[in-house]
């Protein structure tokens, strides 16, 4: 990917609670937009998502900010390492739990129906905070995105990821299986009330 990686003594990638959020204010996205992301990480379960197996990077032909203190205008925030994923988020990251599809198509989005609680267990190696003063514009701006997606697209994802091919100690389970999952948690972040 084109850009440098936005790297100082003190600060490693981004964390979810981080203070390196870019808020609107400065610029950036807005609180639901962050939330949305986070969201994002529930349904994948993103059990591994400290600092490190994120990026910021600098998108200009500019420096990134450095130690002496540089800035740059044009910002990036990335996942950079999806590891730990698709299956059932865990304490300890369990990799037994990872593209696991019996673990994953069973695993809610939401911890109680009708409430703003995202499903994802906590992690001795997790960066989470708190989707719920936003939930409801978090849920609606995601619920956007993930509705442009077609069943090609999301089965040119799965296919090209191998998922078939990978069990995660658990059953196999066929591209089509991995998409019909996908769709149906898609429709829960689409289908949820969020309370006001």
């Amino acid at each position: 990917m084109a850009g440098k990686e936005m790297d100082t003594s003190h600060i490693t990638g981004w964390a979810c609670r981080s203070s390196t959020w870019s808020t609107r204010k400065r610029g950036g996205a807005s609180r639901a937009e962050r939330d949305a992301l986070k969201l994002v990480a529930v349904i994948i379960q993103h059990t591994d998502s400290k600092a490190e197996q994120q990026r910021l990077v600098c998108l200009s032909a500019r420096k990134a900010i450095t130690d002496n203190g540089q800035e740059c205008p044009e910002t990036f925030m990335m996942v950079n390492d999806l590891g730990q994923t698709f299956g059932h988020a865990n304490i300890y990251n369990r990799n037994a739990v990872s593209v696991n599809y019996g673990e994953w198509s069973h695993t809610p989005v939401w911890k109680i129906p009708h409430a703003a609680s995202a499903n994802l267990a906590r992690s001795v190696t997790a960066a989470r905070s708190s989707i719920r003063r936003s939930a409801k514009k978090a849920r609606k701006f995601l619920a956007s995105l993930l509705a442009q997606l077609t069943d090609r697209q999301l089965h040119d994802l799965f296919a090209v990821s191998r998922f078939a091919e990978r069990t995660g100690n658990g059953p196999a389970a066929t591209v089509d299986e991995w998409v019909a999952a996908f769709k149906a948690k898609r429709a829960e972040i689409v289908n949820h009330t969020c309370p006001s």
